[in-house]
């Protein structure tokens, strides 16, 4: 035993004495890393990725769809708590193949009046557009100059947060394949949560 540890020690002693002999620190692991992700909070420090890399496709071009009925809304739930209900139209929802989630949101506060707007969400930078809104006339008011603004967790933002995260897109970056599938995410969410027991 004393013979293997003198050995060892002075292999070790050789392999420091070599001029030639430079130790490099491990590489760090390959991945994506998050550099180009968004933030929830850019400034908190417990800030974490959302999605998959910040791509943007160029835009399609679009039309405006028919005002919403109110057969067609599928309401979901809020991840905040709020003195609100939130629906989207299910005629209105497309995936385009430029990767944007388009639909059409309706927010009524309690006791409040009814907001509609259609917006588009993209998913990897985490962003919405608002595209027009809808007065009690039922007609589009498009808006002046459409711009992307990033989804946030904090006062109306809180219903594009909670459809980013819980609906309209992949952890991947990418967007829910397709309406049917988003219809179908918000259908078992509320399932689940209309047959929930409490103790």
């Amino acid at each position: 035993m004393a013979l293997r540890t003198a050995a060892l020690v002075m292999v070790l002693s050789a392999l420091a004495g070599c001029g030639g002999m430079n130790v490099q620190p491990a590489e760090p692991a390959r991945g994506r890393g998050d550099a180009d992700m968004p933030k929830e909070n850019p400034n908190a420090p417990d800030a974490k990725p959302w999605f998959g890399p910040s791509v943007r496709l160029p835009e399609e071009a679009i039309s405006l769809p028919s005002p919403p009925q109110d057969a067609d809304l599928q309401r979901f739930e809020l991840r905040a708590d709020a003195n609100a209900t939130a629906a989207i139209d299910r005629r209105s929802l497309s995936v385009g193949k430029d990767a944007i989630v388009r639909y059409t949101l309706v927010v009524t506060p309690d006791g409040g009046v009814r907001n509609v707007t259609y917006e588009a969400m993209r998913c990897g930078p985490a962003e919405f557009k608002i595209y027009a809104t809808g007065g009690s006339h039922g007609a589009w008011t498009s808006a002046s100059q459409p711009t992307w603004r990033p989804v946030e967790s904090k006062f109306y933002n809180a219903v594009r947060y909670t459809l980013a995260k819980d609906y309209l897109c992949e952890l991947d970056g990418g967007p829910t394949a397709s309406p049917e599938r988003i219809i179908r995410r918000i259908r078992d969410s509320r399932f689940r949560l209309d047959n929930r027991t409490t103790n």
